[in-house]
């Protein structure tokens, strides 16, 4: 017999199967067969809780936003620990929801949504780099950052670190190289930003 929960519980419930669906098979196996299959629903009981497969994949990306928005650091005053945090942070939500995060570093979920639905997702994903961006000019400012590579290529090597561990397969810590702690990781990073 399958268990009575609220509204609220069940479309909490649908939207992490979604994104595991999507996260670990790819958007060809998100169905609402498949979604009602994953949360223990009929298709029917499904519709009782969302009108559409559409309303069903918005909640998701909102849900992306709200979480991704909660776990926001401030700017502060020193831009180097500023950016820091903002990767301490991302890593430990690839901890908590790793599937969350494999699906807001892949295209699938902005696929799912289409072309008029997906600005959600694109300005998610816009934050953070524009966060990161920021961090790296005002630091550049500072004269913290090491003087042979430009600012851009500085980004594209912090979001790179990211989703180096997003795609690792299985566990996160699998590989030797992200066996070490998170802050040794990211004094690693640090090193290379200021050229020693």
């Amino acid at each position: 017999m399958t268990e009575r929960r609220s509204t609220e519980e069940r479309k909490a419930e649908i939207v992490q199967a979604v994104i595991s669906i999507i996260a670990q098979d790819g958007l060809g196996h998100f169905t609402t067969a498949g979604i009602a299959r994953a949360v223990g629903l009929s298709e029917g009981a499904l519709f009782r809780h969302y009108p559409s497969k559409e309303a069903i994949i918005l909640d998701v990306a909102t849900h992306l936003e709200r979480t991704l928005s909660a776990s926001a650091t401030p700017v502060g005053d020193d831009p180097l620990e500023a950016l820091r945090s903002f990767f301490l942070d991302r890593v430990a939500l690839l901890r908590r929801e790793p599937d969350l995060v494999r699906v807001l570093f892949s295209t699938q979920l902005e696929q799912a949504l289409g072309p008029e639905l997906n600005g959600k997702v694109i300005r998610v994903k816009q934050s953070s780099i524009q966060h990161v961006r920021g961090c790296l000019a005002r630091a550049r400012e500072a004269g913290l950052l090491r003087g042979d590579l430009p600012t851009d290529a500085l980004l594209w090597f912090v979001t790179g670190m990211l989703q180096a561990l997003v795609a690792q397969p299985g566990a996160l810590h699998r590989t030797v190289a992200f066996q070490m702690p998170d802050e040794d990781l990211w004094r690693v990073i640090e090193a290379f930003l200021r050229g020693k």
